[in-house]
């Protein structure tokens, strides 16, 4: 098995998804306020005391307050996307330089990915220790990336480091046994790399380093999602493959108030 060398996120490129959306919240807000005034006319006309001697009416009002209700936690949801797209934008912006045969940064969806390329790999099949090439490759770009994160923390909610494993197996014989032993192998190649950031001789001191400790994570995910050939998401065996698949993906999450 061989390896590649942050809640979800959202791509700039479905914007025009996005802006369709609050075309629609726009003439939803209208729709909600038509409704309460009806709500409001109708209570107040009534002095709020004989209301209950109209069920069928109290049941409708009731049900159009239930979705109004609704619909407010659908605004309020909408508004942390927005606001999370447009502080995703750039985050990664100044690591674009660092794109190369083993670093593939995509500032739009906010990852950063360690990737196997031709013969060079991120790891030996089934290790957790880091080939030479990876090791140089992350020795160079962790400076620049610690300098990035570091000033921007208190927008940061998590940074996530996630191991990803192709379909081959080692000693495993059935699906469920050789996902299992991805898993395992994925979450410690994400453990150390985790550690070679926090062991980095630029990582920062004292109140900085407490800060971005708390916002680092490292899991792993054995081959539930797998690449294909185009480096995008695919559940079709047909498409994926292996080289880029294991890899070692960073993400960063930020806050949405």
């Amino acid at each position: 098995m061989k390896s590649h060398k942050n809640k979800k996120q959202y791509s700039l490129d479905d914007e025009g998804d996005l802006w369709l959306s609050l075309s629609d919240l726009a003439m939803g807000g209208f729709v909600i306020f038509l409704i309460i005034a009806v709500v409001f006319l109708v209570r107040y006309s009534s002095g709020g005391k004989d209301i209950g001697k109209i069920p069928k009416l109290k049941g409708t009002i009731d049900s159009l307050e239930t979705v109004i209700d609704s619909m407010g936690y659908k605004i309020d949801s909408l508004v942390n996307v927005i606001n999370k797209v447009a502080r995703d934008t750039g985050i990664f912006e100044p690591l674009v330089d660092f794109n190369s045969e083993m670093i593939e940064v995509l500032p739009k969806e906010g990852i950063i990915r360690f990737r196997t390329a031709g013969n060079k790999e991120l790891f030996p099949p089934n290790s957790d220790l880091m080939s030479q090439e990876f090791n140089i490759s992350l020795k160079e770009f962790l400076p620049e990336f610690i300098k990035v994160i570091n000033g921007r923390i208190d927008r940061i909610d998590e940074i996530r480091i996630e191991g990803h494993t192709d379909t081959d197996c080692i000693i495993s014989k059935t699906d469920f046994g050789c996902y299992v032993e991805n898993l395992d192998l994925s979450v410690r190649r994400a453990k150390n790399v985790l550690l070679d950031i926090l062991g980095h001789k630029d990582f920062p001191k004292g109140t900085d380093a407490q800060k971005i400790r708390k916002r680092l994570t490292a899991t792993g995910y054995s081959f539930s999602k797998q690449l294909n050939s185009n480096g995008q998401y695919t559940e079709d065996k047909a498409q994926m493959s292996k080289d880029r698949s294991r890899r070692v993906e960073l993400r960063v999450f930020l806050k949405t108030r």
